[in-house]
């Protein structure tokens, strides 16, 4: 499966925030696991409520809410938007 994030997001692994960004928006990730708070806290993380997503691309765990699961069927619309949105974020760094 794969993602499309719909916000940056700075939090990862629990760390404390450090200025960077752990996901982009309109960034692309696969998907190599998913898990339920109730899991992460079983393992002591401090998870909210929802999925959280592991990705082949970045380390940690995501939150779900800043991510659209992306339809197979629709890989060439998702990646011209996501070219685009990268470009615009890379003007504006």
């Amino acid at each position: 499966m794969r993602v499309i994030c719909i916000e940056d997001s700075i939090w990862q692994d629990g760390n404390e925030y450090d200025g960077t960004i752990a996901a982009h928006k309109g960034a692309i990730y696969h998907v190599t696991g998913s898990a339920d708070a109730s899991a992460l806290h079983a393992q002591g993380f401090p998870a909210a409520q929802g999925v959280w997503y592991g990705f082949l691309e970045i380390p940690g765990v995501h939150h779900g809410i800043r991510f659209l699961e992306i339809p197979e069927d629709e890989n060439e619309d998702v990646s011209e938007e996501y070219v685009s949105i990268a470009e615009r974020n890379i003007l504006n760094y």
